[in-house]
């Protein structure tokens, strides 16, 4: 499974934004909703620093030359800067892959599969643990293997959880959601 966190999503865009300028400045400014970067400085590095479990990384190739000024700037919102050589495209994707697994706590041993193109310049990186239980949990005595249907054509057998509640449910046309609380409700 893949699960997309849109406050990683933001951090990484707004590292970027930290460092850009002109028209690539602007650009990211409106993909962020944003009229101006320093307007969410201060509660953005507060949600970060309290986030736990969620590591920001930035990997660049070693021979390039960060300002200091962009280098504070990433710190304080408690990104790790990274010196890679990226050329060396094995090493590199081990390194990145155990990093990845160290910050996930084993559960994602190799997220890169293939090596990085040496031509590589920048690796942007958020890792963020979730371990929560849920409010309604699920008996493994009532998982059985059935169909999923990843598309129209392709079909797999999985073993899935099942379980008689009543849960808030929405579909459309495109997806069907179904919302499961867990147990502490910061979440």
């Amino acid at each position: 499974n893949l699960n997309y966190s849109a406050l990683s999503i933001y951090n990484l865009l707004y590292a970027l934004l930290k460092g850009a300028q002109g028209q690539t400045k602007d650009q990211l400014c409106r993909a962020l909703g944003l009229e101006d970067s320093e307007e969410v400085d201060t509660q953005l590095a507060a949600v970060i620093s309290n986030t736990e479990n969620m590591t920001n990384s930035i990997w660049y190739k070693d021979t390039l030359l960060l300002l200091p000024d962009y280098r504070k700037k990433i710190q304080a919102f408690d990104f790790m800067l990274k010196a890679q050589n990226f050329t060396r495209t094995a090493d590199t994707r081990k390194t990145i892959n155990s990093f990845i697994s160290k910050n996930t706590k084993g559960l994602i041993p190799e997220f890169l599969k293939e090596d990085l193109d040496p031509q590589t310049r920048l690796v942007l990186l958020n890792t963020l643990y979730f371990e929560q239980k849920w409010k309604n949990a699920f008996n493994t005595h009532n998982t059985w293997d059935r169909t999923f249907y990843k598309n129209k054509d392709t079909k797999l057998t999985v073993p899935m959880m099942t379980q008689t509640k009543t849960f808030k449910y929405c579909q459309d046309k495109d997806f069907q959601a179904l919302e499961l609380e867990y147990e502490d409700q910061r979440y």
